[in-house]
């Protein structure tokens, strides 16, 4: 009976998981960017307008939840819970641009406000769900 609980937490952990490592791969990308060890045709423009990876993740969780929700596929929950963490990782490093701040699409900066405010809070939570889940009586 264990075994059953702690296996319903794998899609949790692997969203936890993707949340933060995706964070911390775009963080040192932009980074490797911006002093010019990496290209800068990894930013992608359209007309102006830097394609943010916040968009990237959009799509990416949009794509997942239809599948996973919309429907009804549950075969491979490891499989959305990986691609839906990643999405989340990406959506929520670029956080402020929920907040409407337009200023940022045109910038290339290095670090966000309050990204890592939103991926620790994000993290915490699902590390909270984890743990409950886990010492559940």
């Amino acid at each position: 009976m264990k075994k059953l609980e702690k296996a319903s937490i794998a899609p949790l952990v692997i969203i936890l998981l993707s949340i933060i490592v995706v964070f911390l791969i775009s963080r040192i990308g932009s980074f490797l960017v911006l002093t010019g060890i990496l290209p800068w045709y990894l930013f992608a423009n359209i007309n102006g307008f830097r394609l943010h990876h916040f968009v990237y993740g959009n799509i990416l969780i949009t794509i997942t939840s239809f599948f996973a929700i919309g429907l009804g596929i549950r075969k491979h929950k490891n499989w959305f819970a990986l691609f839906y963490g990643i999405g989340l990782g990406l959506v929520l490093d670029e956080f402020v641009l929920w907040m409407g701040d337009i200023s940022q699409l045109t910038s290339y900066v290095l670090f966000i406000p309050y990204s890592l405010t939103a991926i620790t809070v994000a993290s915490l939570i699902i590390a909270t769900i984890i743990m409950v889940r886990l010492y559940k009586k």
